[in-house]
């Protein structure tokens, strides 16, 4: 799930991919940019698995549901026939195949994303999800949910089938952190957890198989500026974390690279040069290494007084860069430039080709600091560093920062999400150049709803109901 957004805003995860491998970057935010359904009570920080398990665990450990629990969800009609004439996406399941929180019973559910739109204040507070992403026959999603007191991470397991769900609490955390940062290859799990302690921000690496209780230490990082953000790539020889970290009042990006198949080590980093004053990182697996994608902020030029029109707030250009990084993290060439260079970039998302090629999409406005309505941009970087540009064409975008989502088992297919002004959610598939995109529409069974992984030929997406954020499968026609 999703987009990358400039430290000062409200922020949501971001995604990266390529072809049988899946990797993900997530920030620490204030509040996920996300509508957080309200809850009433203790009952609404559970997590309902349907057609999988029920949980509210301890450290470390999952449970098996009991028998309502364990039931295959009911596939409905339009699951069992396709999408009707005329209709792009249908639900692949009749029930929702997870639910975060208290769904109230008795009630039918909404007839429109409208009335499951909850407007409470104490919605930013109510469980709420982080990265989604595609295993080989399971998605794995990360997410928070009040817990004694306190905030704990989860991750929730459920099959590309709706089937088999199951939870694993991962444990409490403290100070003001994002959910889990996701990276997946074959049926294993890689994790980076945002954490702090009396010293400042640390980050725990975990693995957890899909078969497993509970997950297993890789180890952990120290002086994290979580700020800055994290990014975290499972390549074939091995994965790598990106994260950021004070130097002298300035924030650089580091990186380190480790094996998740072998017994934890003491990890040996390095300040990626070049990365000064970068924020929000992403990583892509390109052959014999990775893509890294940020955004460097710089100073606002000097213009002198303001004139009575100008903007009261300056504001410096935000550019966003990628530098090819080889499979220990260090860099194999110099970064490119692929916003312009007075671009003022709020939020990007990326994912890599299995060409080699990392297409980007990301979104700029120079007319209010800090508002994401601008066009939606896409770019595409070559394994030779040339750099092709290109737009989306039209004017029905809402806020947020677009997805860029591959599916595993349809090679070549990159699903592109935005969201309407009327916050629908709008559908399409990014073309071959990979600079411009094709059907991007909104559909019936997606309304609202955000898209958070593609997997199976299926895309896996929530919304809330009330107190309870429901999770469902949809199947949809490029």
């Amino acid at each position: 799930m999703r987009k990358v957004y400039h430290h000062s805003l409200l922020r949501v995860p971001s995604r990266t991919s390529s072809p049988g491998v899946v990797s993900f970057s997530t920030l620490r935010v204030a509040r996920l940019r996300r509508r957080a359904a309200p809850f009433g009570s203790a009952a609404a920080f559970g997590l309902v698995v349907i057609g999988g398990a029920v949980g509210c665990r301890s450290r470390g450990t999952s449970e098996q549901g009991n028998a309502r629990a364990t039931a295959a969800p009911s596939v409905g009609p339009m699951a069992a026939g396709g999408a009707s004439p005329g209709e792009r996406c249908h639900a692949v399941t009749k029930d929702p195949v997870l639910s975060l929180g208290d769904a109230p019973k008795g009630r039918a559910a909404p007839a429109s994303d409208e009335e499951s739109d909850p407007s409470d204040p104490t919605a930013p507070f109510a469980p709420h999800l982080g990265d989604a992403i595609p295993l080989a026959a399971h998605f794995a999603v990360a997410g928070q949910r009040p817990a004694g007191g306190g905030t704990e991470d989860v991750i929730a397991l459920v099959g590309h089938d709706g089937r088999g769900g199951r939870v694993v609490s991962l444990g409490r955390v403290y100070g003001d952190v994002g959910p889990p940062t996701l990276a997946g290859r074959g049926d294993e799990l890689v994790m980076a957890l945002p954490d702090a302690d009396a010293k400042g921000g640390t980050l725990k690496l975990r693995a957890l198989s899909v078969l497993s209780e509970s997950p297993r230490s890789l180890g952990d990082i120290t002086d994290v500026e979580h700020d800055a953000g994290v990014a975290l790539a499972y390549g074939p020889a091995g994965a790598l974390v990106v994260w950021g970290a004070e130097r002298a009042g300035r924030t650089s990006l580091r990186a380190a690279a480790f094996d998740p198949s072998k017994a934890p080590t003491a990890l040996t980093s390095a300040e990626l040069e070049g990365t000064s004053d970068a924020e929000v990182p992403v990583l892509a697996v390109r052959p014999g290494g990775f893509w890294l994608s940020w955004i460097a902020e710089r100073a606002a030029p000097d213009a002198g007084p303001p004139a009575e029109d100008q903007k009261l707030v300056a504001v410096g250009p935000r550019v966003l860069h990628v530098m090819p990084l080889d499979a220990a993290g260090k860099p194999s060439g110099r970064p490119l430039l692929v916003s312009g260079d007075a671009a003022h970039v709020v939020g990007f998302d990326a994912i890599g080709q299995a060409d080699g090629a990392l297409d980007l999409a990301f979104r700029e406005d120079d007319t209010t600091p800090g508002v994401d309505r601008g066009d939606v941009q896409l770019a595409r970087v070559l394994l030779d560093g040339s750099v092709k540009l290109g737009r989306v064409d039209g004017d029905d975008f809402g806020g947020g920062v677009p997805a860029l989502l591959a599916d595993p088992s349809v090679p070549g297919r990159t699903w592109l999400s935005a969201r309407s002004t009327g916050d629908a959610a709008r559908l399409g598939v990014l073309a071959s150049s990979g600079v411009a995109a094709e059907g991007l529409a909104s559909d019936p069974a997606l309304g609202s709803a955000d898209v958070l992984a593609a997997g199976a030929g299926r895309l896996l997406v929530s919304r809330y109901r009330e107190r309870a954020l429901e999770i469902s499968l949809v199947a949809c026609r490029p």
